[in-house]
């Protein structure tokens, strides 16, 4: 007998991760021989930033901040209106399914915090969408940017409100298979907007003991959701996630 085969959905589905980076090894190194500053604790916290490979402590300023910050070049098949430049600066998160997480990590970090894309939608945030380079769609995009700017550039034009999420494909560089999501301007947040954490397993226990001396002493944000790890097997984070979330 000939058995129906049934695609399991994507634990992922759903859900979109700003995965952090660390700093630039040769930046970093520089920074350490520099030595840390003797100045404000804000000097010394930044050196500590500037000298982590890892992606860590950008993923601890982005939890502790409760923002992830913007780009900070403008992008966009109209990143170069110098006028709008501010729109086109994003915070950017991937839909990418379970299956191309290692090769996020190896790009990125296993540092990231991830949302639902509904909380992404109600923050102004949309799916990247990517044109071919040389295509009908791509001379369709130019063209109404080079129109919109003639005579001087309208900053209440609705197209700038769509510029923002449509890049044309870089054949050198296709990363398009991160299917990006972008909320313009950044994105603010409480701790019950995370839906998960992605961090090594061996630092679970630290965040969470962490976060929970935090909330019994209401001195910061805590973060006591999901935990995982984005090197587990895809059968571990399914389980994680359909056990957690609603």
């Amino acid at each position: 007998m000939l058995q129906q085969m049934v695609s399991t959905p994507d634990p992922l589905e759903g859900f979109a991760v700003h995965f952090t980076r660390g700093a630039n090894p040769a930046d970093a190194a520089t920074a350490r021989a520099a030595g840390p500053p003797k100045g404000p604790l804000i000097e010394a916290l930044a050196w500590l930033n500037a000298t982590d490979t890892s992606g860590f402590r950008s993923s601890l300023s982005i939890l502790w901040e409760g923002h992830v910050r913007p780009t900070r070049y403008p992008m966009g098949v109209a990143a170069h209106v110098t006028e709008l430049k501010d729109r086109h600066r994003s915070a950017c998160f991937s839909e990418s399914p379970l299956d191309d997480l290692k090769r996020l990590i190896e790009t990125r970090s296993v540092y990231g915090v991830g949302f639902t894309q509904e909380f992404l939608e109600r923050h102004g945030g949309e799916r990247v969408l990517y044109v071919a380079p040389g295509s009908a769609e791509e001379a369709t995009w130019r063209k109404a940017v080079d129109d919109a700017c003639v005579g001087g550039v309208d900053p209440t034009d609705p197209l700038w409100e769509k510029t923002p999420f449509v890049d044309v494909i870089d054949p050198s560089r296709d990363m398009s298979w991160e299917k990006e999501w972008r909320v313009p301007g950044g994105l603010d947040f409480e701790p019950a907007d995370v839906a998960f954490v992605f961090l090594p397993e061996e630092d679970h226990g630290r965040a969470r003991q962490f976060f929970e001396e935090h909330a019994a002493d209401n001195t910061g944000p805590a973060y006591l959701g999901i935990y995982l790890d984005p090197r587990w097997e895809r059968d571990r984070i399914e389980e994680v996630l359909m056990d957690r979330v609603p």
